[in-house]
């Protein structure tokens, strides 16, 4: 039996979307927003938004080595 990705990579690509959004909101305010509390719990949140597409990276990696295997 083999595991369909599809629907896996069509989320992974809204995530990576989602990240590359945030990173850019990041840069286009300003230094002191950035270093402040804000822009601090709002890079800590992006950098668990970006964990969470590896995450989801290696375990589309993982099955699709595995339905090569089965």
């Amino acid at each position: 039996m083999k595991i369909s990705t599809t629907k896996l990579n069509k989320e992974l690509e809204k995530i990576a979307n989602a990240v590359e959004k945030r990173e850019e909101q990041f840069e286009n305010r300003s230094e002191k927003w950035q270093e402040g509390e804000a822009g601090e719990a709002f890079q800590e949140r992006t950098s668990e938004l970006s964990q969470i597409e590896d995450d989801l990276q290696a375990a589309i990696e993982a099955l699709e080595a595995w339905n090569e295997e089965n």
